[in-house]
């Protein structure tokens, strides 16, 4: 609905393909401090619209010249049980699902798996964890990288706005 690039065509109901845009969203932003509103429409805000380019497509335009306008960041005190709720959690990218990662037995402490995740727009930091115990932080479209031990584990990205998601991993020890 707030996606600029519109076009009136047919439609084939049960058919034709219905893909909503996710880039172009409608903010409510506080007059007197150019901040992100915990809420929409709240008085003293105004509505603005934005776009939410993941942070994979924000590093290629960044590279290219292209600068875009970020989403400013939340008021302080929103609390998470709001944030969590608005946009795109992020995406882990690695560690690949479905591969075993080998670790050499004669070089473990030096192992290391990469940790990425793609995010929205308006992700600022990502927090990394394997099962219960946390990792570390990485900043937005950054790498984090983990040593794990031999075994099974849960990698969680969870990201600054309380969004999160998850992926099974194993490691193994080769000689």
């Amino acid at each position: 609905m707030d996606c600029a690039h519109r076009a009136a065509t047919w439609f084939i109901p049960g058919t034709s393909p219905i893909a909503k845009c996710d880039v172009h969203r409608r903010i409510s932003v506080n007059m007197r401090t150019g901040l992100r509103s915990c809420a929409d429409n709240a008085p003293g805000t105004r509505s603005e619209v934005y776009e939410f380019w993941p942070s994979d497509l924000l590093a290629i335009f960044r590279q290219a010249g292209l600068p875009r306008r970020m989403p400013p960041a939340y008021e302080p005190g929103c609390g998470i049980d709001r944030t969590a709720t608005k946009g795109i959690g992020p995406q882990i990218t690695s560690p690949r699902e479905g591969v075993v990662y080998s670790l050499r037995a004669a070089v473990l402490a030096r192992e290391q798996v990469p940790l990425t995740a793609v995010t929205d727009a308006d992700t600022r930091a990502v927090r990394w964890f394997a099962n219960d115990e946390y990792l570390g932080e990485s900043k937005s479209g950054k790498t984090y990288f983990w040593h794990p031990r031999p075994g099974r584990f849960v990698i969680r990205a969870v990201d600054d706005l309380g969004r999160a998601s998850a992926r099974e991993v194993r490691t193994q020890l080769v000689e």
